[in-house]
């Protein structure tokens, strides 16, 4: 069971963002590559998901 469980909702435009920091994968904004790469959608860059997780574990256990 986990000690905690977050929640938070993220904007469709926030994968074209994120190509600031230099990744451009397709992965991350194209639908049509996501799907051919067997997700339903494009999805989020790690680096996105790392500063959700470290600004909730710093909210919790800071």
């Amino acid at each position: 069971k986990p000690d905690q469980i977050c929640r938070e909702t993220t904007t469709i435009d926030q994968a074209a963002l994120y190509r600031l920091t230099g990744d451009s994968n397709p992965l991350h904004i194209d639908p049509s590559f996501a799907t051919a790469a067997g997700f339903s959608r494009p999805i989020l860059h790690g680096l996105c998901s790392f500063g959700y997780a470290t600004r909730h574990v710093l909210h919790t256990y800071a």
